[in-house]
């Protein structure tokens, strides 16, 4: 998915929306729900990837930071 911060991503759940996008590392804030350390923020460094599971729905997302272009 290509994004913008302020997006809601993936287009289709919008589960996340982008909140801060740096040369290196994305700021993804949880639309519904908090993560296990209490947060609702996380950020995705450039490379990395990450599962989170939603444990209502049983869906898991795998999200990778792959490429940050400058517009």
């Amino acid at each position: 998915v290509v994004a913008r911060m302020g997006d809601s991503i993936p287009p289709e759940t919008q589960q996340f929306t982008v909140v801060t996008i740096g040369r290196t590392a994305v700021v993804l804030k949880l639309n519904g729900g908090l993560l296990p350390d209490g947060s609702d923020t996380i950020t995705l460094k450039l490379g990395q990837s990450i599962t989170l599971v939603n444990q209502t729905t049983k869906t898991t997302y795998k999200l990778r930071l792959l490429e940050v272009r400058k517009t």
